[in-house]
């Protein structure tokens, strides 16, 4: 009998990505012990008399309830959850959820419908960069290709800033108990001014309304600007720190120095400065650390989701984000000291493509295609796969151009609507959308290669040597199902098929996996897991986590949850493994695996190990 699927949804919580089950036979919303106690233990935990039973009647171990603030793609909303010991699930959205929120799932569409009225639209319009190159010193025509370039990276001039996760800020306060303080004095037209800058703050996500024990003052300091002193843009709300500062263990991380900087910058006689907006809001604070950011007004108190000016250690945390962000260009052509970056190059013309040239290199061969991706003459990312039975008798032309527009699919989320150089040895395919008695099938893909921003480059097949050895010797024509990846070797799984099952049927993110295979199968992922999806790619068969590359620079794998004791074992507890402390095994895995949270899964790992407390 084919199991059913069940309908799971991709949410936020508070912003932290969890999986819901969609439960119309629930009458309320349910959170598991285990999620709240890892990620929502900061939030208070109400007591509630009321009883939970499951269908079949028996009685639940109800933990209280809590309030959360949920996000599910543009709907957002704060939300009461009951927290339950041993749920199967990370969270159940219940009948009481749907009533109130009006979001319907169509089964026989398989989508969540978000009703319009419940959407704040902003009316579409196509906006160009507004830039001011009268003072740049460049001609016409570099001024006109400067536009060009800032307007195809025009999605970058945002007026929110983005979000990373690739470092939390943690608020390291070792033993030290909590510390509050009394919210200072403002008058009445101050106060109207906080009230502005926290529903500001409410609305982005920025903030959110939290019972805590750590307490600190507002603090508002007058810009040095020309708007009125009743204007809330006139002044820079930030949080008095002094007392938590106090208390926190400052991270060791070197900040650059200037001088050296400035030293060290290669010869250039181009030069452009990237600011980031609002820098600091784009790293996450750490989930068990957001209670000490509570901040008091007579509005209540509230705490950071995003980290706030004023931190001890925010300064370095910052910087290695960054650093880690842009560690492949940065002593290249660029230089970063906190959110300010600087990108050097000999010339006008290498300036542009140091921040636009990607060349894809693409071949195909009787039984496979291959490609590769480079940036400044370096790759970054290696496909190939067999050909079918019925792309086997496809024309020469037609299974190189088989290999463009696979390639193309493959890596355009690294180029999206940027100009791509593809590098082919088949000069045929460079006049393709000229050509003339195309083929019904030549006639469709020429279609498709139009929604690219394609450079079309002929190189004889000695100077594409790598895509084509790709192409000849297809990774999935290998012969076994031997898993490559290193950290997987020692996993007690029988094949590869085994590992994918297990990818597949993960409930925490084996709907992207899902939708990632078959994305055109109208399924409730196919809808909602677009824009998840982006940071996951599906290799072989295997699923990879590709948002950021490790520092090997190759992707990494993502172990389910049902093997993540298991890898556990092989890389620390087996004598050859060394039972090694909390960050050599983080450091030991993170170069080839990935999991949600893995540093805090590894770390509370080694510490409820036997051994190690012994030793």
């Amino acid at each position: 009998m084919t199991p059913v699927e069940l309908p799971y949804v991709p949410i936020l919580l508070n912003e932290t990505f969890i999986t819901a089950l969609w439960d119309t036979g629930a009458e309320k919303s349910f959170i598991s012990e285990e999620v709240y106690r890892n990620y929502f233990s900061y939030r208070p935990r109400q007591k509630t008399k009321d009883r939970v039973v499951t269908a079949q009647g028996a009685p639940c171990s109800h933990l209280g309830r809590v309030e959360l603030q949920i996000r599910i793609r543009e709907f957002q909303k704060p939300w009461e959850f009951h927290i339950l010991d041993n749920m199967q699930y990370q969270c159940i959205l219940g009948i009481d959820f749907m009533k109130a929120s009006r979001l319907t799932l169509d089964f026989d569409q398989k989508s969540l419908i978000i009703p319009d009225h419940l959407i704040k639209q902003k009316p579409k319009e196509e906006k160009l960069v507004d830039i001011d190159l009268t003072e740049s010193k460049l001609n016409d025509e570099q001024q006109r290709q400067l536009k060009a370039l800032f307007n195809n990276f025009k999605g970058l001039f945002s007026d929110q800033p983005g979000l990373t996760h690739v470092v939390y800020h943690e608020i390291d306060t070792g033993d030290k108990g909590p510390v509050m303080s009394r919210p200072y004095k403002y008058d009445r037209v101050k106060q109207g001014i906080i009230d502005y800058h926290i529903d500001k703050m409410l609305r982005d996500g920025t903030i959110c309304p939290i019972n805590s024990p750590y307490a600190s003052p507002v603090v508002l300091t007058r810009k040095n600007n020309d708007l009125p002193p009743d204007s809330p843009e006139a002044y820079r709300f930030a949080i008095d720190y002094r007392k938590l500062n106090a208390i926190t263990k400052y991270p060791r991380y070197p900040l650059p120095v200037i001088d050296d900087l400035l030293t060290n910058i290669p010869h250039t006689n181009v030069m452009s400065t990237l600011d980031l907006r609002s820098g600091y809001f784009q790293l996450a604070i750490s989930p068990k650390d957001i209670e000490k950011t509570a901040f008091i007004t007579r509005n209540g108190t509230f705490a950071f989701l995003r980290m706030p000016f004023g931190l001890s250690g925010a300064a370095p945390n910052f910087q290695r984000a960054i650093d880690i962000i842009l560690q492949p260009v940065i002593g290249r052509f660029v230089s970063v000291y906190m959110d300010d970056v600087i990108i050097t190059s000999p010339s006008f013309k290498d300036h542009l493509n140091h921040l636009t040239q990607f060349k894809l290199f693409t071949d195909a061969s009787g039984v496979g295609i291959g490609a590769v991706l480079q940036q400044n003459q370096k790759p970054i990312a290696f496909a190939s796969r067999t050909l079918n039975k019925a792309e086997r008798n496809y024309t020469v032309t037609e299974r190189e151009c088989l290999a463009v527009i696979w390639a193309l699919n493959k890596f355009k989320t690294y180029f999206g609507p940027l100009p791509v150089k593809v590098i082919t040895d088949h000069a045929a395919l460079t006049k393709l959308t000229n050509g003339k008695n195309l083929s019904s099938r030549m006639i469709r893909w020429a279609l498709k290669l139009s929604e690219f921003n394609i450079e079309w480059e002929h190189r004889p097949g000695f100077q594409n040597v790598v895509a084509d050895l790709l192409s000849r010797n297809p990774v999935d024509s290998v012969e076994g199902s031997q898993i490559s990846c290193a950290a997987l070797r020692a996993l007690a799984i029988n094949s590869r098929e085994q590992f994918i099952k297990e990818q597949r049927e993960d409930p925490e993110l084996g709907h992207i996996y899902r939708y990632l295979e078959n994305p055109d199968d109208g399924s409730v992922n196919a809808t909602i897991c677009e824009s998840w999806s982006q940071d996951f790619k599906l290799i072989n068969g295997l699923l990879f986590y590709a948002k950021y590359f490790s520092n090997l620079g190759e992707l990494r794998v993502y172990i389910p949850g049902s093997l993540r004791k298991d890898i556990m074992k092989e890389f620390h507890d087996l004598p050859l493994a060394g039972h090694l402390g909390k960050r050599k095994t983080y450091l030991k895995l993170r170069d080839t695996c990935y999991f949600p949270f893995m540093r805090k899964y590894i770390f509370e790992y080694v510490s409820t190990c036997d051994r190690c407390q012994k030793v």
